[in-house]
Order: structure tokens, then sequence, then C-alpha cells
């Protein structure tokens, strides 16, 4: 959690002093109808993405959120202070100039850093334009940071470029530190270059072209296969949740050839042993002793194009109560993305 959870108490109500184990029920889950009286809905939604403390899982061991394998380091406090600071444009020519791109991505970037491009905001301040809305999505002020990031357009190729573990901190930070680190340190977002990547994302915007995403693919006979989101912070392990409760299930359900799929990379690379950033989390290494029970699990990770019931299904739970709820019929929303999977 953010900060001490008795900052985010309800105002009407005063809490005795409790330990987080004392939030868990008999059965070992968390203790909802307590905690729905005294906390906020968003901070109920973090907990539900944390496994409830059990005996036997060990101390607790303080750990750095920032770095991979939770120990601090100077280089990630400056990276984390860099974020929140201001970026200055001029500093930054050098490398612009210097970047193995085309040079009419060059000027492209040269006038973005100086925030010059001429959308529609910005045509509307200088009295050229009637309108400074977005004119594919009406509803929406179109900015440079919405022409070369946020709107679906842009997104859509920008998900099938950046790193997912990054996908959320690429969308979200501001725009002036954003558009510094495409150009100084696209290293932070995906292992190429992510300057050379403008070309095809300004094409794809300008000519307004989707990339069709790969539908979804079946399992073969005899197996099932599962889907998870994994849009969550994987710095602290928590993209690990969906994947410990499918499995959970899918044993449950007796299901004993499973196939599960996450858009959550590296939860999935520390499940299959192949990188160390969450191996030491209590929740990864339950997850490993599910799998050695006696069935057979195979986990993959695929692109969130390729998983959109699961990410539709999980936007849908936030609107929902805390807790497990099973659908006898899928939602229409989901039946959208169905849908859209059959036809490929």
């Amino acid at each position: 959690m953010d900060g001490q959870l008795i900052f985010s108490c309800n105002p009407n109500i005063n809490p005795t002093p409790a330990m987080v184990a004392d939030m868990v029920d008999d059965v070992g889950s968390w203790d909802w109808a307590r905690l729905l009286q005294w906390l906020p809905h968003v901070t109920l939604e973090k907990i539900a993405a944390v496994k409830p403390p059990q005996i036997g899982a060990g101390t607790d061991v303080p750990g750095w959120r920032w770095e991979k394998n939770h120990n601090f380091s100077v280089k990630s406090a400056y990276k984390l202070m860099d974020v929140t600071t201001p970026f200055n444009v001029h500093t930054s020519w050098a490398k612009l100039w210097k970047l193995p791109v085309p040079q009419r991505i060059r000027v492209f970037l040269w006038i973005a850093l100086h925030q010059r491009l001429l959308t529609n905001v910005e045509r509307a301040q200088r009295h050229i334009s009637s309108t400074e809305m977005c004119t594919t999505y009406k509803d929406t002020p179109e900015s440079i940071d919405h022409v070369l990031r946020l709107c679906l357009k842009a997104r859509h190729n920008w998900e099938e470029i950046i790193d997912q573990r990054n996908i959320h901190e690429f969308l979200s930070i501001p725009f002036s530190s954003w558009i510094s680190q495409c150009v100084t340190d696209s290293a932070r977002f995906e292992q190429g270059d992510l300057a050379k990547d403008f070309d095809s994302v300004h094409s794809g915007v300008k000519n307004l072209r989707i990339t069709q995403p790969a539908a979804w693919c079946p399992p073969p006979h005899g197996w099932m296969k599962a889907n998870c989101d994994g849009a969550v912070n994987t710095k602290d392990g928590r993209a690990a949740i969906g994947v410990y409760d499918t499995l959970k299930h899918a044993w449950n359900f007796r299901c004993r050839n499973i196939k599960l799929e996450t858009d959550s990379l590296e939860a999935t690379k520390s499940i299959n042993r192949s990188s160390h950033s969450l191996v030491n989390t209590v929740l990864v290494k339950d997850i490993l002793k599910l799998i050695a029970r006696p069935w057979i699990v195979h986990i993959r990770h695929i692109n969130q194009s390729k998983n959109k019931v699961a990410d539709t299904l999980a936007a849908l739970s936030r609107d929902k109560s805390i807790g497990e709820e099973i659908f006898e019929r899928p939602p229409k929303e989901v039946m959208i993305e169905l849908n859209r999977d059959m036809i490929g």
C-alpha cells in the first residue's frame, strides 16, 4: 500500500489498533466484511491484489520496489527523482541531432520537443481552426500528447513496440519527461532504440491505420486454456496474483492439462525461473507449489492484443464489489471481444 492504512480509513469510524494478520478470516482469505467498513474501494482493490499473510510463509523482508531485485540503489533513486524533474529541451539538442534516424524524424522530434506541432489545440490558439477537438474522437482535445501517445490510434502502435512491463509507466508519466526519455533514454522502456520507431508510429497515426491484432487461439484437444490480466505493478510481485487465482480455480475444477496465458512478462519469467526479480516473493513461491502438483501446466506470455477478453473482464471488476464473482454468461462487454476473436 502507499502509506499507512490509517490515513485511508473512513473518517466516521475509529478503528481499533490491529495487525495485518487480524484482517484474515478463518479460511485464510481477507476479512472483507471488516475491511469494507473501514477502507474505500480504491484501497480495497490494492489489497485484493496482495495474497493474505500465512503461517509458515516466513518473516517479512523489506525491499526497494524500484529495483527488480528489491535492493536499494542510488541509480534507481535518482531515476525516481528524475521522472518529476522538468525537462530542459536545450540539454538534449545534441543527442537529438545525433540520433541514427532519418532527418525528417529528427526535425519532427525537434518540433515536438518545442511543443509546436500544429495539432488542433495549437491551431485553435492561433485562430486557424474552429475546434481543438480530435477529428476522430470528438470529445477529446487534440493536444501533442494526445496525437503522439494517448490517442487509441497511437496507443495501438506503441503497444506493439513497448515492453509490456513498462507500458503503464510509458503512457502515464508527464509528457515532458516522456518525450525526453524517448529521445535520450529509450532503453528505460524497451531493449531497442525507441527513437527509431517514431517513423512507423508517426506514419500509423498520419495514415489513420490500426494494426489488426492477432486473435486468441484455442487450446489443443484435451487441454483447457485460461487467460488472466497482468496490468498491475510488477515491481512488488502483484502481477502474479491473477496467475495464482487462475491456477487455483483450474485445479478446483479438476483441470489437469492447462495452458495459461498472461500479458505480464515479468510474472511469466519469474514463474518459469528465467528471471529472479519476483522469484523470492511469497506469491510466486505459492504458484510454484501449485504447479508442482500432479498435473501439466504451461504458462506463457502473450501480447495484450491477444488478451483483450481478460483485460476487459479485469476492467469490469473495478466497478464490482471486492471478492470473487462467477458469471453464468459472459457480460455484453466481454461478448464484443469474444466475437472479435471469433472473426479473427
